[in-house]
């Protein structure tokens, strides 16, 4: 089995402090056909009476359809004291609590093609983010005071891919059921908080992730012999 790929600290953190320095400008330079899709899909999600305010809603609980044990701010000063606020804090937000143009490795091309895959896998109908979201604070953050303006460093597709998805909907004139389905899937997303201390750290981390995905692919994937065995035993 494959060893899991890290990226080399020193190498990284070059990189990464020089992208740093271009954060907030390539997003809307190589970038900008994308996140100019971004920003429209956005505005009519926003334009729509349903998710007016969206961006400032608490996510729902249990007993109101949520997925996830919403945020709770008593719980998350505790948990990010734990080391350092390494291990972070765990709980449902609303997917719109994350700034939707924020890019934690700036200067490195946005896979927009993959965003349409990802609707067609994901989100041909509401459902809610199928991965953890993860969200960098730096010190003295508070997530609420930060509503519609978190900086998530998981991969920005799959966010994009859901917003692309809520915004389609909308402009198909689809029936209000579905588009309170959204509403709920929107608001209650899984996010993990973790402390960083500078944009360097935040790409760091943002490549790793990236990292750890193609080594969960790559190690629990079915192997082209499990594939015969599957059509054997199961028909």
């Amino acid at each position: 089995m494959p060893g899991k790929k890290k990226t080399d600290p020193t190498s990284a953190t070059l990189k990464t402090e020089h992208a740093a320095g271009f954060c907030g400008l390539d997003q809307h330079g190589r970038n900008a056909n994308h996140y100019e899709k971004v920003l429209r899909h956005r505005q009519v999600i926003e334009d729509h009476p349903l998710f007016a305010n969206i961006s400032q809603e608490m996510p729902l609980s249990i007993k109101d359809c949520g997925m996830q044990t919403p945020f709770n701010d008593e719980d998350f000063t505790p948990a990010m004291l734990r080391d350092g606020g390494a291990t972070g804090y765990t709980a449902g937000i609303s997917l719109f609590w994350c700034d939707g143009m924020f890019t934690p490795t700036p200067g490195i091309p946005v896979r927009a093609e993959t965003v349409e895959d990802v609707m067609e896998c994901y989100f041909t109908e509401p459902a809610t983010m199928p991965h953890t979201i993860i969200i960098s604070l730096k010190a003295g953050e508070r997530p609420l005071d930060k509503r519609g303006a978190l900086c998530a460093v998981s991969p920005e597709e799959m966010r994009h891919a859901m917003m692309a998805a809520i915004a389609r909907d909308i402009s198909n004139g689809v029936e209000s059921e579905v588009l309170e389905e959204w509403r709920r899937k929107a608001l209650s997303c899984t996010a993990t908080f973790q402390a960083h201390a500078s944009e360097a750290e935040r790409c760091r981390v943002a490549m790793q992730l990236r990292e750890n995905l193609a080594n969960d692919h790559e190690t629990m994937s079915r192997t082209q012999l499990q594939r015969v065995y599957e059509i054997v035993f199961f028909p």
